[in-house]
């Protein structure tokens, strides 16, 4: 699957400081933030992490629907709950998929970099094993109806254009989960993939 250039990050930067086009003081301090951490990025080990969970994240072979970080089988793999649909769609979809679902786990990544981080601070897990053993434990276990409002308000800034281009994705390829006495999961499973961004630039810069 496609590196995590910083490209893309440049892409979900941009479209996060759209939110704030009025708001001079906010755009230089995200602009001089986005600065130090393109001065800095480490693309391999990056890379390695969201490879690693993206990869099982859209697995529609394996059976069952646990996936890595699951503490229970409540929020299901996506590749799993979409099965039937994913086994559908042909390997460019996929490709397109995979990016739209780093899109989001990037726009998490920049909500903590941006805005909680002053000033930025320096990557001091170096290695992809390392920073993805640390990092994959803490996603699921967390309780994400107890985030604090303004950490809600700055998510939902980041990730609201993301959301949209991947549901957009979904309703195209007829991505839907639920049905006949089934409650639908899509949003449990996608709540968490901001989550888990944020987490790694957590784990990247605390180290634990």
């Amino acid at each position: 699957m496609p590196i995590c250039k910083i490209e893309h990050f440049k892409e979900a930067f941009l479209l996060i400081k759209e939110e704030f086009d009025n708001k001079t003081e906010i755009i230089e301090q995200l602009d001089s933030n986005f600065e130090q951490f393109s001065n800095n990025y480490n693309c391999d080990v990056i890379s390695y992490c969201l490879e690693k969970y993206i990869n099982a994240e859209l697995d529609f072979t394996t059976p069952g629907n646990r996936g890595i970080g699951r503490v229970s089988l409540i929020v299901p793999r996506y590749g799993a709950y979409f099965r039937r649909q994913l086994l559908l769609i042909s390997k460019d979809d996929l490709i397109k998929l995979y990016n739209l679902i780093q899109d989001i786990i990037l726009r998490g990544y920049l909500a903590h970099l941006l805005f909680y981080e002053e000033p930025i601070k320096i990557s001091i897990v170096l290695k992809g094993e390392d920073l993805f053993k640390k990092w994959i434990p803490g996603i699921y276990p967390q309780d994400l109806s107890k985030m604090s409002a303004h950490l809600q308000k700055i998510m939902t800034l980041c990730t609201n254009s993301a959301f949209k281009n991947l549901k957009d994705f979904m309703v195209l390829h007829k991505i839907k989960g639920g049905g006949f006495l089934s409650k639908d999961k899509t949003n449990e499973i996608l709540c968490y993939y901001p989550f888990a961004g944020y987490g790694l630039r957590l784990i990247e810069t605390r180290g634990y």
